[in-house]
């Protein structure tokens, strides 16, 4: 992910959005909730 992020940041992405990004972290106890 930080390989993408950096992509677009070298080609003059001013910034990400970063709403969801809780997302991509996986719960070590696998909760639902």
């Amino acid at each position: 992910m930080f390989e993408v992020m950096r992509f677009w940041l070298d080609r003059g992405v001013d910034g990400f959005r970063v709403d969801a990004v809780w997302r991509l972290i996986k719960d070590a106890r696998l909760r639902d909730g």
